[in-house]
């Protein structure tokens, strides 16, 4: 009886010895990999400095990032706006303008929302003559005719928009570069995009029956009555 005693003694205190083994390896498992007792904080992304800067994707991103575009975006409950951080003479527009259409095929917030609304705000400065933005072109039409090639709906619509300020806001001097600026117009025309039609109706207004010519060589079924 006092084998069989042993014996049994024996066999329990190896179980509890290996119960205590594996309690050890789950707790030093556990402090390894922590969770967090709430099951939203594991099942949210992280959304740490969600509207802080971005990776930069285009000359006008990296100098947002490194604090040289006098611009910031405003935060609003259903839609965001911009605001200046200097008077605009005390702006170099010269080099403001081209960074700005640098960006113009932009997607992500807030580089997007300061090219949008930036452009739109300069181009309706009273204060700006069409000798400065015929100076702008060199660096806008390229960033124009690049957005208006964009698969993105958003940054095609953005395109048109800005084209159609521009030629309000420089005039003629636009048509020089229609070679670039027609045919991804006439693409989209094609697709039944009616911003395109209105588009290249601006661009008729401010020329000629050369112009008309030129576009309609492009896009046969354009039509325009002056």
């Amino acid at each position: 009886m006092s084998i069989t005693a042993r014996s049994s003694t024996g066999r329990l205190q190896g179980a509890s010895a290996a119960s205590t083994t594996r309690s050890t390896v789950s707790d030093t498992a556990s402090a390894a990999t922590p969770r967090s007792t709430k099951v939203s904080a594991r099942l949210t992304p992280a959304t740490t400095n969600a509207l802080g800067p971005r990776k930069a994707t285009s000359p006008l991103a990296a100098a947002y990032n490194s604090g040289r575009i006098p611009i910031r975006p405003v935060h609003g409950s259903v839609r965001h706006s911009i605001t200046w951080t200097l008077p605009l003479h005390k702006i170099d527009l010269d080099a403001l303008v081209p960074l700005l259409f640098s960006g113009l095929s932009e997607t992500t917030f807030p580089y997007s929302l300061l090219v949008e609304q930036g452009l739109a705000s300069l181009l309706a400065e009273p204060g700006l003559d069409a000798a400065f933005w015929a100076r702008q072109l060199k660096a806008a039409v390229p960033a124009v005719q690049q957005g208006l090639s964009s698969k993105d709906a958003v940054v095609t619509a953005r395109a048109m928009t800005t084209l159609r300020h521009l030629l309000r806001a420089a005039g003629p001097p636009v048509l020089a570069s229609m070679p670039q600026l027609v045919p991804p117009l006439g693409r989209l025309v094609f697709a039944r995009n009616q911003d395109a039609q209105t588009t290249l109706a601006e661009m008729a207004m401010i020329g000629d029956a050369k112009t008309v010519q030129f576009i309609k060589a492009k896009v046969p079924t354009f039509t325009f009555t002056a």
